[in-house]
């Protein structure tokens, strides 16, 4: 699973469709994502989200 963070805005994307440059931008501010690959992500409602691009939902 590939991990994308914006280093301007802070905002995380989880997805394959990282490995793509085109789907490397920020919807939020427009930034560059530093994207990681981690071995497995799972998350507090207990899914991942593997075929799509989005942001995390906060919590607040």
């Amino acid at each position: 699973m590939l991990k994308g963070i914006c280093p301007k805005c802070g905002q995380e994307y989880y997805g394959w469709a990282l490995q793509d440059e085109e789907h490397r931008l920020c919807h939020q501010c427009g930034g560059k994502l530093h994207v990681t690959q981690e071995a497995s992500v799972i998350k507090k409602r207990g899914k991942a989200h593997a075929s799509i691009l989005r942001p995390l939902a906060s919590d607040d």
